[in-house]
């Protein structure tokens, strides 16, 4: 973690989505440095929706209207880890999304960490969460939502992250600083998983490249 204040997104992989776009403009309002770390390394489960975007994004050209990007191949990605699935034209799906980010926010792709070795060695122990948490007590600003809509987020909400807080809170005497990166009344919208229409000329020709 930085010296100077910084406000954190952690994701899987980063991409300019609805979402980022929400995080950006906080931490610009709170005069807070970007710091976006990745779990790269973890497996891709087809019924994961946020994993499932990452490989199928969606762009907003107007409200109404929706336009689907097949990135991959999905026979034969199931259980394989995020940072060496390939799109259609050979570039990694990490490199394919860090190439959309710095297209929308130059100089923004060298505040990206992967974080994937740090948390496959704090997931062994029983609160392998805590010890991200514990990053929050003054060292940074995390933006999440820990949306109770989705079962699978809700089971881990209750199993992982409450606990883990809870334990925070008993070992520093503070509550980890934890953010909401969007209003709860709209936190389980697929919205915030789609990418701005202006990205998809962009999107196209990142993924078929003219001669």
């Amino acid at each position: 973690m930085p010296d100077d204040p910084v406000g954190v997104l952690f994701r899987h992989i980063q991409t300019p989505n609805h979402e980022f776009e929400v995080f950006d403009a906080s931490i610009q309002q709170a005069a807070l440095q970007p710091l976006c770390l990745e779990y790269a390394q973890d497996n891709f489960y087809s019924w994961n929706q946020d994993k499932h975007r990452l490989c199928q994004p969606v762009f907003c050209l107007t409200p109404n209207h929706l336009n689907h990007l097949r990135l991959v191949n999905f026979n034969g990605i199931e259980k394989c880890p995020l940072s060496g699935i390939k799109t259609k034209n050979g570039l990694l799906l990490t490199d394919y999304h860090h190439a959309l980010l710095e297209h929308t926010k130059p100089g923004n792709a060298c505040s990206i960490i992967d974080i994937s070795p740090w948390f496959f060695d704090a997931s062994r122990g029983d609160y392998y969460y805590l010890r991200f948490l514990a990053l929050f007590i003054c060292h940074g600003i995390l933006f999440e939502n820990f949306v109770a809509a989705d079962e699978s987020e809700l089971r881990f909400t209750r199993e992982k992250v409450i606990p883990s807080f809870g334990k925070a809170r008993e070992l520093f005497g503070v509550r980890p600083l934890i953010v909401p990166i969007m209003s709860v009344a709209t936190e389980d919208s697929d919205r915030w998983r789609c990418h701005p229409g202006a990205l998809w000329n962009f999107a196209q020709e990142l993924l078929h490249p003219k001669p």
